[in-house]
């Protein structure tokens, strides 16, 4: 309680963070902020490739390219997320080492700064939906939740991650590899048919599915993930989220000097 109490008193230095992370971020890039399009569409277009031409799998009578980009868009709000806030401390080493304020700002503030990306992302996909097939109306709603979620798993993750990470830096190193892992046992590019129907349930039981294919559901009406993975989802993420910020309360005191 008292460290959301801090979160909340300092809300306005959490949106200095949040714009910060925002515009540094694509400051240096030839593209700017056209990385935020390209890199979805450059993987939904691999996906598509490996997938919908190679495999040949189904895609619930939907382009795959679309389904592929919805996949993914809901996906670089977790990998990202996890990415940027698992570095947030060593990224602003000066900021911690120099200065006291509530340190979970950071990682929250890096995480958060995902969700620009993903709007533009969807944005382009609302541009795109009318010519293949248009909208599905009021369930698009559902995103909303969908991508709280992920964003919850991407938060708790990611603040676990930074706090480790000022102690043993492998985590940095790790985190790529545990993320691309991530992306293959989770049915980002696939759909869930092509997993056996005896390992589905396990499938379902990743936190990241329910979300992702509630996404995909929200956007281009496939079919959803079954009530109780998503219930799972959302209780995993609150679990985690939680258990972040305890495991993070500990090290905060240590943490200037571990940096």
């Amino acid at each position: 309680m008292q460290m959301a109490r801090e979160l909340v008193e300092h809300g306005e230095l959490f949106r200095v963070f949040l714009f910060r992370q925002i515009s540094i971020r694509y400051a240096q890039t030839a593209l700017g902020a056209l990385w935020v399009v390209l890199q979805p569409t450059m993987f939904a277009l691999i996906y598509s490739l490996v997938f919908g031409v190679f495999a040949a799998a189904p895609s619930e009578g939907k382009p795959y390219f679309l389904f592929s980009y919805c996949g993914t868009v809901a996906w670089t709000l977790f990998a990202q997320g996890i990415e940027r806030a698992g570095t947030s401390f060593i990224q602003d080493e000066r900021l911690v080492t120099k200065t006291w304020f509530p340190r979970l700002l950071l990682p929250f503030a890096a995480a958060s700064s995902v969700l620009l990306d993903v709007l533009v992302a969807i944005t382009l996909l609302f541009i795109a939906l009318p010519f293949f097939g248009g909208f599905t109306g009021w369930s698009m709603l559902l995103a909303i939740p969908a991508l709280l979620i992920l964003l919850m798993l991407a938060l708790g993750a990611g603040t676990l991650l930074a706090a480790i990470n000022v102690r043993w830096r492998d985590i940095r190193q790790a985190t790529p590899t545990l993320v691309q892992v991530l992306v293959w046992v989770t049915p980002v590019a696939y759909p869930l048919v092509m997993v056996p129907e005896s390992m589905r349930s396990t499938a379902l039981a990743n936190p990241l599915a329910a979300p992702i294919l509630l996404f995909r559901h929200a956007m281009i009406g496939t079919t959803p993930p079954p009530a109780w993975s998503l219930a799972w989802s959302a209780a995993v993420a609150v679990a985690l989220l939680l258990w972040a910020i305890q495991v993070f309360r500990r090290v905060e005191r240590t943490l200037a000097d571990h940096i």
